[in-house]
């Protein structure tokens, strides 16, 4: 009863199963519904560790023929990145229903603004987030000693299953410039953003992370925080169209101690030029402000639309 009268329904899925009931709701004749995926489905499952072998199969093959009656019964579907649109669209999405909007992040106020990077020597580089399987850390860890003569030093802000194997390979290397601070408050992190000099931004090399944009791309960018990234396929284009950061290759220790390098051999005024044009690279391409008007727009487009999309 609470969706009769709607004119349209939200579905925000970084999982997919909150779209069942408009799903069902819509064949009957209900309201339309838009989706706004954050994580590709079955992709987000059988790419990761959480489901692999013969039980990966069984999920794609069940999943695989009602995603796509989702998709195509959906008024409109809103991606996260480019390639997860494109992927959405051969999936079922007509083209003409699929957007693009980039997520953005929790904005910080004005005392958490910084005016760029003045240090001439070394470079301060800040993880923060989940510390878990997918996010690769031992290599950044192995990254950072080796590149510890330049002045790299890194502290990792966040908890995760992987922390204790994190810290593990730290201690077995005898780290030095490597610091763990576990949790921090929310508000206690504009303070540890302002004191980095760079944002870490990390995964594994899978293909459903190529058409996906962390969050903490967006979140380091909104710090005025330029990055260094070993996300593959979107974060690294962008990354390098933007100019806002280095790139690495993923799961290559070497790879990234060369960009932790480079970090630390950028001069003062380079840096701060890099630092405003993260900080304008998030107010143009990822603002708050920004989304919600997007998000705004389909879902108005959505409520013209009363039609029952597609058929199975």
């Amino acid at each position: 009863d609470f969706a009769r009268d709607a004119d349209v329904i939200y579905v925000y899925a970084t999982q997919m199963t909150p779209a069942l009931a408009p799903w069902l709701w819509r064949i009957i004749g209900g309201a339309p519904y838009v989706l706004h995926v954050q994580d590709l489905w079955p992709d987000s499952i059988t790419g990761s560790s959480l489901v692999r072998g013969k039980a990966a199969g069984i999920v794609n093959a069940a999943l695989t023929p009602w995603l796509a009656s989702v998709y195509r019964r959906a008024a409109a579907v809103v991606g996260i990145a480019p390639t997860m649109v494109q992927t959405l669209i051969e999936r079922g999405v007509d083209a003409s229903r699929a957007h693009m909007v980039y997520n953005w992040a929790d904005e910080p106020t004005g005392g958490d603004a910084v005016d760029g990077c003045s240090r001439d020597a070394g470079a301060h580089i800040l993880y923060a987030g989940n510390v878990g399987d997918m996010q690769d850390l031992e290599t950044a860890v192995l990254a950072a000693h080796q590149a510890r003569d330049a002045g790299v030093t890194l502290t990792i802000v966040g908890d995760g299953v992987a922390l204790p194997r994190v810290r593990a390979v730290a201690e077995q290397l005898g780290s030095t410039n490597v610091t763990f601070l576990g949790r921090v408050p929310p508000e206690q992190m504009g303070a540890h953003f302002r004191s980095a000099d760079f944002a870490l931004v990390t995964l594994k090399d899978l293909p459903a992370f190529r058409g996906t944009i962390p969050s903490k791309l967006q979140t380091a960018l909104s710090h005025g925080k330029p990055v260094i990234t070993t996300v593959q396929g979107d974060v690294r284009a962008l990354v390098g169209e933007l100019g806002v950061g280095f790139t690495a290759d993923a799961e290559d220790a070497d790879a990234l101690e060369a960009a932790f390098r480079r970090v630390a051999a950028l001069a003062g005024p380079a840096r701060a030029d890099m630092a405003e044009r993260a900080r304008s690279a998030y107010s143009g391409r990822f603002s708050l402000e920004g989304g919600i008007a997007s998000v705004e727009q389909v879902l108005q487009g959505a409520s013209r639309s009363r039609t029952p999309q597609g058929s199975d």
